[in-house]
């Protein structure tokens, strides 16, 4: 196959357009870019936070995608579009780290509308009667091997319960922890993935079997962004003298006015209803 030479207007567009094509790559990765700070090799994330932290996971920034055998043929691939959930991490203590996802089955989508409304009715995930997909860690194993250019490569072993068409089972999970590094917004986020495998029919979910494959391969790769502990607030000594309510927290007048209530001296003033309904006032005030 031959091409037509090109003319010299031609040649100057062409090395123009490359030209910014390699300048926009370089202002994707330059330090000073507004998509993702360089991340923090996995290596020292241990001397990053210091005790217990809690990351939300970032759905716009997740992709949950499953490929299930469609006739022993070829793989037929979907997503859910809607997951949330959280991490509860401890650097310094990897194996106490906590992981719980919570997937929306009605965000299922097959790139077929037709398919999907039969995915989410009642023969298969059942989105209007079981309304959440769950996974809930109960025990967690950090493994550290080495990576490319003198890095770590943590992995957790997670053990949790799947809950899934009103069905829970037991399943292991591994997930790696990717690389760490700000966001746009300038919060610190951690990426992970994780690749299992799991049964529908251990789930109760058995139809078509000689066109739909059982096994279902899920690839999760997820975003989580740290989030900040909320300030503890400050209780300052209250001192009662009387009526009287020295300055606190509880500085609204409402409150200082229940406060007085409580701790007010009981005098001798006491109010009996007569039989008219009205009330007298008895004691050394009457």
């Amino acid at each position: 196959m031959t091409f037509p030479s090109l003319t010299p207007r031609d040649s100057m567009r062409v090395s123009a357009l490359f030209a910014m094509i390699v300048l926009a790559l370089i202002a994707m990765h330059s330090p000073t870019s507004t998509v993702f700070a360089s991340p923090i090799p996995v290596a020292i994330q241990d001397d990053v936070m210091d005790g217990a932290s809690t990351w939300k996971i970032d759905n716009e920034h997740t992709s949950i995608v499953c490929s299930v055998s469609h006739f022993g043929l070829s793989f037929i691939y979907g997503r859910f579009n809607q997951c949330a959930g959280s991490v509860e991490m401890d650097f310094q203590n990897p194996d106490s780290t906590k992981f719980r996802f919570e997937i929306d089955p009605d965000s299922i989508d097959s790139n077929n509308a037709s398919r999907d409304v039969q995915l989410r009715g009642p023969t298969c995930l059942d989105a209007a009667q079981y309304e959440t997909i769950t996974f809930e860690s109960i025990a967690v194993k950090s493994v550290d091997k080495p990576a490319a250019a003198g890095k770590t490569k943590r992995t957790f072993e997670v053990e949790g319960n799947l809950t899934l068409h009103g069905e829970t089972r037991k399943i292991t999970m591994p997930i790696e922890l990717l690389a760490m590094g700000n966001g746009p917004e300038g919060k610190m986020r951690c990426g992970f993935m994780s690749r299992f495998v799991v049964r529908r029919s251990d789930f109760g979910i058995d139809a078509l079997p000689k066109s739909v494959g059982d096994s279902v391969a899920v690839t999760f790769c997820f975003q989580a962004v740290h989030q900040q502990p909320e300030p503890e607030e400050k209780v300052e000594a209250v001192e009662f003298d009387g009526d009287d309510v020295s300055k606190s927290r509880f500085g609204e007048d409402a409150d200082r006015r229940r406060l007085n209530e409580l701790f007010r001296e009981p005098d001798d003033t006491t109010v009996q209803p007569d039989e008219s309904g009205s009330d007298e006032i008895t004691g050394e005030d009457k």
